[in-house]
């Protein structure tokens, strides 16, 4: 099941979990989440440089060493 478009349905966890499966990954979700967040970023700063607008959503260093 590839969530970006292959050839099986895209069941829901519940319907996986039903069938068996104890772990689900959503490679390609996290990744195009992820180059679309690292887009937007750098858009903004070419444009407005330090000053990014994205700062925002941008997680800080406790958040960080809380997390790894």
């Amino acid at each position: 099941m590839l969530e970006g478009g292959g050839r099986t349905p895209i069941l829901t966890p519940l319907e996986l979990e039903a069938l068996g499966y104890k772990i689900v990954s959503y490679p390609l979700s996290l990744i195009g989440v992820s180059i679309s967040a690292m887009q937007v970023c750098c858009s903004s700063l070419c444009s407005e440089s330090c000053e990014s607008s994205t700062f925002e959503f941008m997680m800080n260093s406790q958040m960080f060493y809380d997390m790894v």
